[in-house]
Parts: C-alpha cells; structure tokens; sequence
C-alpha cells in the first residue's frame, strides 16, 4: 500500500514538536534542534519503508487533487468505472458499489496511466481512457468476467505530446458515438474528432473568445437524442457550454460568468440525458446544474459537499457524480 511522504513519516511529528519545545525551553539552540530532527528522519529511513521515485511523483504531485475523476458506467448498468487519480489507476465496481477490480498504476506503459482525466464507454462497452500525464488515449475491452483483479483488454492506444492532430496536450474530456471519438485537447484549445483506432483525427476550434472558439476546454460529452447529433463542450475558461454537430460545425452556446443560476464558474463537466430535454453541467461552486438545452436556462441546482469532479448517467437514468470523497446518486 502506498503513502504520501508525509504520511510515512507523520508518527514523527509530535517528537519534532517535542524536540523543538525542549530546545527553546532549555536553551539548546537551533543547531541542535535541527540535528535532533535530522536524526529522527534518518532513525525513520530504517523503520518505515521508503517511497519510490515513482510513488514520490504520484503522491505529491496529485496530493491535492480530487481522489476520484470521471466515471462512467456501462451499457448494462452492471459495471462501473471511476478513475482514481491519486494513484493513477481504473477501479472498477458493481452496481452495488462493491469494488470488483483495480486497472494499472503509475507509469507509461500500455497497462500504466499519468493522471488519467477523461472516461468514455460506448454501447458495446469498449472503455476509452484519457491517460492525461502521458497525452494519449488507450482503448481497452471490458472483461465479461466480475472476478477481482481481472484485466483490461488494451487494443489500441495513440496519441502523444505536440500541437499537431493526433497529438494532445494536457487532454481532460473524451466522449464516443460508437464510430468516432470526441476529445477534449485541454491545454491546445480545441477538440479533437478521432476514429476509434486514433488512425484519423480532425481538429476544430483554437484559443478565443468567439463562437467555436475555446479556452481550456475540459469536459465534452456526446448527444444523438436530437438532429443533428450534437458535441456538448464545457468551455472552461470562457465559462459557458458550447455545442457542435459532429462535423464540428458551431451550432450555439449558453452560460456566462456568475454563482447565479444559468451562470458558471469555471465549469468543468456535463452530460445529457436520455430524454433529450436537459444538460448536467458541473462547476466549481460544488452544485450541478440541471439546465435545458433547449435555452440553457437551469431549473435545478444539486450542491455538492465538495467540488465535482465526474458526471454521468446509467441506463436506468440514474445521475452519478464523483466528488472527494463521495460518489452522489440523484
């Protein structure tokens, strides 16, 4: 099991404390202090094991992060999957919440992930997962089999840094209509339409204000209840959801910056319903917004302990949303 540094060595801290208190009080003087601490650290090197490069990365770097991003569920509603991005890994319950497998850890490897962001399953249960840190996509079959430890199937994985298509930089949201895959490319300020093997991609949208532009796009979901199918993209930093037909052609927008209804701060993810009536847009205030999408308007506000950080929906129309520590059902 692994630890941040500071948790290995926590069952210091009051002997730190007490080193310090003594010093001061008898007047043994800073240099001393220090090294009575240096001793207590190397005393610890011994007895607690030490941490690796790799859980010294993953650890501090995702520290302060939310535990759990995205989730999705599968075509059947049996199988759900939530990234856990403390430790770089896919954990995989049943519906009952049972935890049923754990998939990868840190690393680059076809089997490892970086900061995985984004989830996509589509209705054949084929699991596309945004392995954010390494700027790629891996696609993955889903095993039939509940046994625990059971490992994803990799069939395809593409993708690396750069600006060019096919190349990402620092993706968060991905989405599939069973033919195509919708990413998007956070950090280069566009989606990506890709074919489900990342053989061809086609880019729209660049850094803006104006319509079909974005600014750190990071959700994106995929819509076919209405004509045209529709690209839903959470355009963060312009604070407002924009939608697309799946050609990439601007079809409109809602949202402004605000804590008010309709508003958003800094929205991060979204999802439609079944229905085709509404669209769940997750923000930084820690609420979900149920608004429609016909004029954007919200109806609805779910407030969240917590900041979201993944949204979706199951087949029986049941809403789930990731937030640290919990996972809400509406």
């Amino acid at each position: 099991m692994t630890f941040t540094l500071s948790y290995y060595y926590s069952e210091l801290y009051p002997f730190i404390i007490f080193f310090i208190f003594i010093s001061n009080k008898k007047g043994v003087g800073v240099k001393r202090s220090l090294l009575l601490i240096l001793a207590a650290f190397v005393v610890a090197l011994f007895v607690y094991p030490t941490p690796t490069h790799a859980d010294f990365k993953k650890d501090f770097l995702y520290k302060f992060q939310s535990r759990w991003s995205d989730i999705v569920i599968n075509s059947t509603g049996s199988r759900i999957f939530i990234i856990n991005d403390s430790y770089s890994r896919i954990e995989e319950y049943s519906s009952s919440g049972v935890l049923q497998a754990i998939h990868g850890n840190f690393g680059t490897t076809s089997t490892e992930f970086n900061r995985p962001q984004g989830l996509a399953i589509d209705s054949t249960d084929i699991l596309y997962v945004l392995d954010t840190g390494n700027n790629r996509v891996i696609r993955y079959t889903v095993p039939l089999s509940t046994v625990s430890g059971t490992a994803l199937g990799v069939t395809t994985t593409w993708g690396a840094y750069g600006t060019a298509a096919g190349q990402f930089n620092n993706p968060t949201g991905i989405a599939t209509d069973d033919t195509y895959v919708y990413i998007a490319d956070t950090d280069n300020n566009r989606v990506q339409k890709c074919t489900s093997d990342g053989v061809t991609c086609t880019v729209w949208g660049a850094l803006g204000t104006y319509n079909g532009k974005f600014s750190s796009p990071k959700g994106i979901t995929y819509d076919d209840s209405q004509a045209p199918e529709r690209v839903y993209v959470t355009d963060t930093g312009n604070n407002r959801v924009q939608w697309f037909d799946t050609s990439g052609t601007y079809l409109g927008q809602f949202g402004s910056y605000g804590s008010g209804t309709s508003q958003f701060v800094l929205p991060y993810r979204a999802v439609t319903d079944s229905t085709g009536s509404f669209i769940f847009v997750l923000d930084t205030l820690n609420r979900v917004q149920r608004l429609s999408k016909t004029d954007g308007v919200a109806d609805h506000t779910f407030s969240l302990t917590t900041s979201g950080a993944g949204i979706t929906i199951s087949p029986s129309s049941v809403l789930y949303i990731t937030s640290l520590p919990t996972t809400y059902q509406t």
